[in-house]
């Protein structure tokens, strides 16, 4: 059975989707442009539109390494790379500035 699961014309190779990691900023603390400018000081970089992201398919939404993106329908969302952890952030420890 294990055999027959493996070769076959159904079984075919497909990629991996990577959802990016997303965060929402706290409008009530702070704002979107105080949140950007701290993270660009971090050494992060802002993608203004899916266009300046490489990649294809689903994981053209995933932005690279070292890339924020900020989203056209809700613009207090923040995407960022897939993996990324934010809890030990300054603005994420009091809930100051963005909420995971």
């Amino acid at each position: 059975l294990a055999s027959l699961r493996k070769s076959g014309t159904a079984v075919g190779y497909t990629e991996k989707i990577r959802l990016p990691r997303y965060a929402r900023v706290n409008t009530l603390r702070s704002n979107i442009t105080t949140v950007l400018n701290h993270f660009r000081e971090q050494g992060w970089s802002v993608a203004d539109c899916p266009d300046d992201l490489p990649g294809e398919g689903a994981n053209r939404l995933c932005p690279g390494k070292n890339t924020i993106l900020q989203d056209q329908m809700v613009p207090h969302l923040l995407a960022f790379p897939p993996g990324t952890s934010l809890h030990s952030d300054p603005l994420v420890a009091p809930r100051a500035g963005i909420l995971p």
